[in-house]
């Protein structure tokens, strides 16, 4: 069979349909998603042509539409962590400003600081955790609930919050309320106080916003603030009552800053603190050995959900 010419233009035009499509087999991915900014260079892959039967070899160009638009993970985490530090930062700022303002309010202060933390709780418990202290993101981290990355930034977070909510409560009051054991309380009593509280406290947390067999619960709030409550009105009085070294630092800052004082105190507020997140963090651990153990089927018998064993497999010796 004869075949007839081909004019110069088609053939070229042949080739010239070829290469784009051997271009296009496969495309450079980009997401359009602009919210965040443009995608860097190596956010971008290769995205290969969809597959089909009319188109030599079973691929065609890829179109506009058939690009996946896929999110970019490390863009939404850093949105995520920045997200945690603000509600971090705000909600530390809020609370210890109730702190450095609630000395005229007298014997009922600790209502006042209690019912704060609880509402700040509810307010970013679900978006950072709402530990406001760094005893308790240190003890969560013993617990691993959160990394070191994360531990050391709550800790940049909170502490310059208190730094400045007691520049603040200076500011519109005149008054700075710094910290300090109470009259005639000596070092081993104040340290104790501070110790045994914040153990209560990192122990409530942990059991209350972090443990599977709490999870969903909507008392994490009241718990929370109330152990506060608590501690400040029973230990308050001995040893200044902050089981928070930011508390600490803010107070001390303040004091040195706009009333003289001294900076003599403020390893208490370090210290007692940091060692009774790490005993409430331990207590928890011992605690969820034994609710492990105490929920485990005894030796020898199946575990809940297991099939029912079989006439053959009763028999078999």
């Amino acid at each position: 069979m004869l075949v007839g010419p081909i004019s110069a233009g088609a053939l070229g035009e042949t080739h010239r349909r070829a290469s784009v499509a051997q271009r296009q087999e496969y495309q450079p991915f980009r997401s359009t998603d602009t919210r965040l900014g443009p995608a860097p260079r190596e956010s971008r892959r290769l995205l290969p042509a969809r597959a089909s039967s009319c188109h030599p070899g079973g691929s065609r160009p890829t179109a506009a539409r058939d690009i996946v638009h896929l999110e970019r993970p490390y863009s939404y985490r850093a949105m995520a962590r920045v997200a945690k530090l603000l509600t971090e930062f705000v909600g530390t700022f809020v609370f210890f400003s109730v702190i450095a303002l609630s000395g005229p309010i007298g014997a009922l202060a600790p209502l006042a600081i209690g019912a704060v933390l609880m509402v700040m709780v509810y307010m970013g418990g679900h978006i950072s955790g709402a530990h406001y202290n760094p005893a308790v993101s240190f003890g969560l981290f013993l617990r691993r609930k959160i990394g070191a990355t994360d531990m050391v930034l709550y800790w940049v977070a909170q502490l310059v919050a208190a730094a400045l909510a007691f520049s603040f409560g200076y500011a519109v009051s005149g008054h700075t309320p710094g910290i300090h054991p109470g009259a005639k309380v000596g070092v081993p009593a104040a340290l104790a106080v501070e110790i045994v509280y914040t153990a209560a406290l990192v122990l409530v947390v942990l059991n209350v916003a972090v443990t599977k067999a709490t999870q969903g619960n909507s008392f994490y709030g009241l718990a929370i603030g109330f152990t506060i409550v608590i501690a400040a009105f029973a230990g308050g009085p001995i040893s200044g009552g902050a089981f928070n070294p930011a508390v600490g630092f803010g107070a001390t800052l303040g004091g040195a800053l706009f009333a003289g004082g001294a900076w003599s105190d403020l390893w208490l507020y370090v210290v007692g603190p940091i060692v009774g997140a790490a005993i409430g963090a331990g207590i928890h651990y011992v605690q969820m050995r034994g609710l492990a153990e105490a929920i485990a089927p005894p030796e020898g018998h199946p575990s809940p959900g297991a099939p029912a064993p079989t006439p053959d497999a009763e028999t078999t010796p």
